[in-house]
């Protein structure tokens, strides 16, 4: 499955694509009639989507099994499938070859409302990057480490008002740990990411400009946080109540905070499920109301892991017009992502992180929208530096 690690290397400590590989991994290592895949290329880098996808069809052309794939975007399974199957909202939409069902006309507006990315369909860009001004976070030569972990990356990058800066790369290269260290999640290893004079102004204000040293209270109305998975960051009993915890610990009245949440689950979506426990949401759902919380407390930072993650087309038009708008509002958001129709739709300058594996620490230097340069390395190349 590509998964370069050793077999005694810790399940926790790898990345959401690398888990994504093992779990894939351990249902063919033992070899069965049926093999059932709830999209499984949906958190792997570009690169490494056709390598898994073939490694599938590998084993299951060897095994002789039955293989079943659960799947918005289709253009990747397409021509290695028999039978297409549509679901919607009221049931079955078709049901045939992948000939039958993608080329017949008649067919197309009841595909796309059902949120089918089909093939060869590419969403148009939502938003045009505001002219680079001040920065509201910089990172200059940042080690970024899970607690009590070697450093993964070090980075350079600034984060500025009205922009999108995409974190890209293959799994486990340290991008989420990176977007977590911008968000003032996770301790710097070394270096220090620090926030503009207007980011630390307003209520609550900080003693220290470094966002891994506020207290939550301060943080919550400044950068905001969307976990890669969504489920590690409900607190709550319902999906309102999940909604409105975030413009409580930002100090909104009661009035205030009903009308934000009221508004936030009719735009994605969630209102039927206003009462339902946020575990027992789909995984689209999740994300979808992950989004959702960290909006509803306006934090002028939005930094979001896979925030399409799971998404059919037409939720995931929605989720990037309600970026684009934030960014149009003059927030700045921070992308961890493989979805290049994202960071296209967004206009995003782009981190680029090398290979996790990278033995000479060599990291890529990306030109990015705007001519801002962000540079990502392999942890080693500050070794190099200091020595």
């Amino acid at each position: 499955m590509g998964l370069p690690v050793g077999l005694d290397h810790p399940t926790r400590a790898l990345s959401g694509g690398q888990k994504q590989r093992l779990a894939i991994a351990g249902v063919l290592a033992m070899d069965p009639g049926v093999i059932v895949l709830d999209e499984p290329t949906a958190n792997l880098d570009p690169a490494a989507v056709p390598s898994v996808r073939d490694a599938v069809l590998a084993a299951q052309e060897r095994s002789e099994a039955t293989l079943v794939v659960v799947e918005h975007r289709l253009e990747i399974w397409v021509d290695h499938v028999d039978r297409v199957r549509v679901m919607g909202p009221h049931g079955l939409v078709a049901d045939g070859t992948p000939e039958a069902v993608l080329q017949d006309a008649r067919l197309r507006s009841s595909l796309e409302a059902a949120g089918l990315w089909l093939p060869g369909a590419v969403p148009d860009p939502a938003y045009v990057p505001r002219p680079a001004g001040e920065a509201v976070l910089t990172a200059e030569q940042v080690a970024v480490a899970r607690p009590g972990a070697h450093p993964a990356a070090v980075i350079s990058a600034e984060v500025h008002p009205g922009r999108a800066l995409a974190l890209t790369g293959p799994n486990g290269a340290g991008k989420s740990t990176a977007a977590l260290t911008l968000a003032g999640l996770v301790p710097e290893a070394s270096g220090a990411v620090r926030a503009s004079e207007s980011l630390l102004a307003g209520p609550h204000r900080p003693r220290s400009a470094q966002p891994s040293r506020w207290r939550s209270r301060a943080l919550v109305s400044r950068v905001g946080m969307v976990f890669q998975e969504a489920e590690h960051q409900f607190l709550r009993h319902t999906v309102a109540d999940e909604l409105a915890w975030g413009p409580r610990r930002a100090g909104l009245s009661q009035a205030q905070t009903t009308a934000r949440v009221d508004a936030m689950l009719e735009r994605l979506r969630l209102t039927s499920l206003a009462q339902a426990h946020p575990q027992t949401l789909s995984g689209g759902e999740k994300r979808r109301l992950s989004v959702a919380c960290m909006l509803s407390a306006a934090p002028r930072v939005l930094v979001v892991d896979e925030p399409t993650f799971g998404q059919d087309a037409v939720t995931w038009k929605e989720l990037a017009a309600m970026f684009a708008e934030q960014l149009d509002e003059g927030r700045a958001v921070v992308a961890v992502t493989h979805d290049e129709p994202f960071v296209r739709a967004l206009g995003a300058d782009r981190l680029e992180f090398g290979p996790a594996a990278d033995a000479a620490g060599a990291g890529a230097v990306a030109s990015a929208a705007g001519g801002t340069v962000a540079r990502a390395g392999a942890a080693q190349e500050q070794e190099d530096a200091r020595g």
